[in-house]
């Protein structure tokens, strides 16, 4: 269930990412207070993913960026049209089970 919590809150407060994402600046930077919080994200995408992975939950195969992507267009997708709550679920209980072994 880690997986679905995680995801859920990703997806959540992903208007907040598209939001950070404005904030770049004319060489495509991003602040370092939004990259250090972005930085820090990714980890902890990256530890719940090696343990996934630990408990044979996760294909080795599947990586962080891969994972990061799939959060990043449902996040996009749910921020810029409205989505019942139900479907909502529907689609993050579709991602950890694309990602299963």
């Amino acid at each position: 269930m880690a997986w679905q919590t995680l995801l859920r809150t990703m997806i959540e407060t992903g208007a907040t990412k598209l939001i950070s994402a404005s904030a770049l600046d004319d060489h495509g930077r991003l602040p370092r207070s939004v990259a250090t919080a972005s930085n820090r994200l990714k980890a902890a995408v990256a530890a719940v993913l090696l343990q996934a992975q630990a408990a044979g939950m996760v294909r080795p195969s599947v990586t962080v960026e891969e994972v990061h992507l799939l959060i990043r267009g449902l996040a996009q997708a749910t921020a810029t049209m409205p989505v019942q709550p139900a479907t909502l679920e529907r689609a993050i209980a579709v991602v950890p089970t694309g990602l299963s072994r």
